[in-house]
């Protein structure tokens, strides 16, 4: 009996946490990219600068935090063109809460015996 609610909550969390990352992460792509609001094609100004993910400290922080494998599996992933980072991140927090409830509820399901 444990187990399923525990299922239930990890399940119902996982899933209030991926609606908010999803959703934060949308919001604040939509905002303009300058302050003036126009878009960086009208006012001609384009920037060739890295990206903050493929800067040398970024990849330290990285490693630092995650280890090597870590690393290379981020910027695996950033090459590759995968999901924008807010729809990885919710995608990724949606299916680790299910596999955690799915597990609650096949060990609830285990303990009750034959």
């Amino acid at each position: 009996m444990a187990f399923n609610v525990i299922g239930v909550v990890v399940l119902l969390l996982g899933l209030i946490c991926a609606t908010v990352v999803y959703w934060g992460g949308r919001e604040g792509s939509a905002r303009p990219a300058d302050e003036s609001g126009r878009d960086n094609a009208e006012s001609g100004w384009t920037d060739d600068t890295l990206p903050p993910e493929d800067t040398k400290g970024s990849s330290r922080d990285l490693e630092r935090t995650f280890g090597k494998v870590g690393a290379l599996i981020v910027n695996g992933w950033h090459q590759l063109g995968g999901l924008p980072p807010f729809e990885s991140a919710a995608a990724l927090i949606a299916t680790a809460s299910l596999l955690i409830a799915l597990s609650c509820f096949f060990a609830a399901h285990r303990s009750r015996g034959p």
